[in-house]
């Protein structure tokens, strides 16, 4: 996460040397774990096995 070069008002993410905008409905987690975590509550499936 990074500012905007663009827009010092916006944030986005930085991502292989190209700026993605974020915006209200983007869901952003710290791990993997509560992204899974959040991932599972909302499609009420278990744990990926990979």
């Amino acid at each position: 996460m990074v500012q905007h070069p663009e827009n010092n008002s916006d944030v986005a993410l930085l991502l292989h040397e190209s700026y993605h905008l974020l915006s209200d409905d983007d869901a952003i987690y710290t791990s993997y774990e509560e992204a899974e975590r959040a991932y599972n509550e909302l499609f009420d499936y278990g744990p990926y096995e990979g």
